[in-house]
Formats: C-alpha cells, structure tokens, sequence
C-alpha cells in the first residue's frame, strides 16, 4: 500500500510537471528553432525503444517483489502474535528460518526489480549522451555561414535540457507503471478471491428458542485455515451431549 499511498502520488506529480515543462519548451522551440521540433520528434521515438523493451521485465520483476512480500509480512506478523506460543514450544530456530527463506526470495526479487530499473536508467543516459553528442558535433561541421554561434549555443542548450527533460518523464512513467503493479494485486484480492459467507444465511436460520439443550455433534469434520493449505482437523467426529462438561487441550 506504501507505493500507492506515498510513492505513486509523488511520482505522478513529477511525470506532470516535468511532461507539462516539456511541453511548454516544446513550443518555445517551435517558435524560435523550428528545425529542432523534427529532432525532438525523433528523440521522443528514440526514447521510446528501450521503454517499451525494458517495461516486461521491470513489470514482472515488481510482480515477483509484490508476491513474495506477502508471506513475509503475514509470516512476520503471524510469529509477533504467536511469539509466546513460539517461545512455549521452542520453535524459535523453524520460523527464524523460515523468515530467512522468504526474506532471501523477497530480496531476489526485489534485486531483479532495482537492476531492471537501473538498466533502462543505464540506457536512458546513454541515448541522452549521444544525443548531445550529436548535436554537439554537427553545427561544428557545418559552415559558419548555415550557422551562427548562437543558434549552435541554443541548440546546444535545447537539447541538452529536453533530453533530460524526456528522461526524466520516460523514468517516470516506468516507475509509475510498475506501481500499478500493486493496484492491480488489490483489485484482484477485491474481485477474483472468493468471500467469505455472509453471517447469516436467511434458508438456513435456525428456528426461534433455539438451541433448546446444549447438544453438539461433530460428524467427519475436515478443517483448513484457506483453499490450498493442508488440514488440521481430519475425520473429526465427536458429540458433546446436554450438560456435559468436556476439555479440549491443544
């Protein structure tokens, strides 16, 4: 929830004003340098190579991280709760290892996710460098009379700020988009995982006075704690009759 609650809004307002600073100088230059528009246009195209390339595995990489930090926050909060049941039956060692196993997935995870970015941040700078490069070398190729030292200094200018200006946005919208990752993660514990039943079901009420003496009966009972979890109550049939008194230890 922390991306969604803290870290997306950030990143949302920096891809605006930044994309809405790009814009502004987008049309400055089409005023003033109206050449350089073609190669924002193809800077833009640029760029948008090593986005799409990069953006399968830094979004299956914060999937990963999304789906191996749940057990370890549930399994980390499970062990808070229970730490005197722990303590009692002298499990420290099992869940110390257990954490340590999951802890160790969360961190590959998490480490793939940190080097996806890094690498498309690693080729955004190197696009950017060229770029720059290129519009470095080429007015000084030219002759002096296509082009004046000051209009080599405002292309020089130009295009070393929309590059980063289009890095910057670029990185963003990565960012952004592999923070999506966690939204849909809710949405798909709000539509696709099966419910509860409701606490009262109206057909099966039981009827008014009830119960009319303190009897139950277990009859081959199974129990689980969720779908896909082994049973720990196999087969269990018992009854405990009117005025009885039983224990249960365990």
């Amino acid at each position: 929830m922390c991306y969604l609650d803290t870290l997306f809004p950030v990143l949302s307002d920096q891809f605006f004003k930044v994309g809405g600073l790009l814009v502004a100088y987008t049309v400055i230059i089409a005023i003033v340098f109206p050449f350089f528009t073609l190669a924002l246009i193809l800077i833009i195209a640029i760029y948008y190579f090593p986005y799409k390339l990069s953006e399968g595995g830094i979004n299956e990489t914060k999937r990963l991280d999304n789906m191996t930090k749940s057990p370890l926050l549930s399994h980390l909060a499970t062990s808070i709760q229970g730490s005197s049941t722990i303590k009692a039956y002298k499990m420290e060692k099992k869940f110390q290892l257990k954490f340590s196993k999951l802890q160790d997935r969360n961190s590959v995870a998490l480490f793939l996710f940190g080097m996806s970015l890094q690498w498309a941040s690693e080729k955004f700078d190197l696009i950017s460098l060229l770029i720059v490069l290129v519009t470095f070398i080429f007015p000084a190729a030219l002759p002096k009379e296509m082009i004046t030292p000051s209009m080599t200094a405002l292309s020089l200018t130009y295009a070393i700020t929309v590059c980063d200006m289009v890095q910057s946005v670029v990185r963003q919208a990565v960012q952004s988009e592999a923070m999506f990752k966690s939204a849909k993660r809710i949405l798909n514990y709000i539509n696709d995982l099966e419910s509860e039943a409701p606490g009262s079901i109206e057909h099966r009420r039981p009827p008014t006075g009830w119960p009319e003496e303190g009897r139950i009966v277990f009859h081959e009972v199974n129990v689980r704690y969720r779908e896909g979890l082994p049973l720990v109550l196999k087969n269990i049939s018992f009854e405990v009759k009117p005025q009885e008194k039983i224990g249960i230890v365990g």
